[in-house]
């Protein structure tokens, strides 16, 4: 019985299987770059590695940039040095100048446009070249902290004497486009309580949470003076593996919420099903098609006469079946039964004619 070649159909579901199977790799490796990016909790979170090295050429201590500077706030910055936590003397200088910036609110308003915005790689590699220079970030705020001069935790100092107040905030440097985001430590001369809202809870160490895993932080811009970088060891570390960073350390003295809102957390989410659904119905499209193509083949092949499909075998033996079961019949009949039928129809013959003569 002819039918479709046994190779054919074999090599037909060979390929529906490689098709099914590019389909689905590639809308599991979208998936996989996608999610590769772990979010990370509120605080500092673990981001780059501090692995630049410095330039070739040993720079000054000090932005050529920088503000006008007195000697003694000269004196104070060119011992200043990166990776200690910042707790010298040129700290309160510094935050004491910011505090007479932040006084004069018009001034700090008008030339927020016009100030440098360095990338977080360049703040944070080679923090010598923006060291008391004026510089524009966007912030987004995680965690934040009132800091009192005098406290146990930090020294009152003739520049920023006891019952001076300062903000710590602890959050990400944005990129522009806001899609990179890299820790970054400010203290803020300016309450910054009124743009960041009510935090969302008070942890244990007096810091005020304001974002975290599945909610961003309020987003802020900010003028500053550039002051250090300090190494830390990262928070979410594993125990007995300490990873250190680098965080960029600036001192605001001028404030501005966002006008553009943070994504919403299922943003993300929804953007990567959309990307996942879409790569299965490629997926299936191109299996559609593959599956198209192999059944034209098939159909011109048919048109060819170079076999007949099974189908088509199948209507023809149907057709066959009764004359040859009438053959068959005819070939097995007892021949004395034949004759005896022919006797039997004669003899009726014959009363038939007899009655019919009465």
């Amino acid at each position: 019985m002819p039918i479709a070649p046994f190779w054919f159909r074999i090599r037909r579901m060979e390929a529906m299987r490689r098709t099914v199977q590019v389909g689905f790799c590639s809308a599991a490796a979208l998936g996989i770059i996608l999610l590769a990016r772990p979010v990370r909790a509120a605080g500092m979170p673990a981001t780059r590695p501090a692995t630049a090295s410095a330039p070739a050429a040993d720079p000054p201590n000090i932005s050529q940039a920088a503000i006008d500077l007195t000697d003694r706030e000269k004196i104070a910055l060119s011992v200043v040095r990166d990776g200690p936590q910042p707790d010298e003397a040129a700290l309160r200088m510094m935050l004491a100048r910011a505090k007479s910036f932040a006084d004069d609110r018009a001034s700090a308003e008008a030339e927020f446009a016009s100030l440098e915005s360095p990338a977080f790689g360049h703040l944070s590699d080679y923090p010598r070249r923006y060291r008391a220079q004026k510089v524009r970030l966007t912030v987004e705020a995680m965690i934040c902290r009132k800091v009192v001069s005098g406290a146990p935790d930090w020294s009152a100092q003739p520049d920023w004497p006891k019952g001076n107040v300062v903000w710590r905030i602890e959050g990400y440097a944005l990129s522009r486009d806001r899609k990179k985001r890299e820790p970054m430590i400010v203290f803020s001369v300016v309450d910054p309580t009124r743009m960041l809202g009510e935090p969302m809870r008070i942890d244990s160490n007096g810091w005020g949470v304001h974002g975290n895993v599945s909610r961003r932080g309020p987003i802020l811009q900010l003028s500053a003076i550039s002051y250090k970088t300090v190494r830390l060891q990262e928070r979410d570390s594993g125990p007995g593996v300490p990873i250190w960073r680098d965080y960029p350390v600036v001192l605001a003295y001028y404030l501005a919420r966002s006008e553009k809102p943070p994504a919403a957390p299922m943003a993300r989410f929804l953007t990567m099903l959309v990307l996942l659904l879409a790569a299965l119905v490629f997926g299936f499209i191109m299996l559609k098609r593959r599956v198209g193509r192999i059944r034209n083949l098939q159909a011109a092949r048919i048109g060819r006469g170079g076999y007949q499909s099974l189908r088509h075998t199948e209507v023809d033996e149907m057709k066959q079946a009764p004359r040859e079961r009438d053959d068959a019949g005819a070939a097995t009949v007892d021949p004395a039964l034949v004759e005896a039928v022919k006797e039997f129809e004669t003899e009726r013959r014959q009363v038939d004619g007899t009655d019919s003569q009465d």
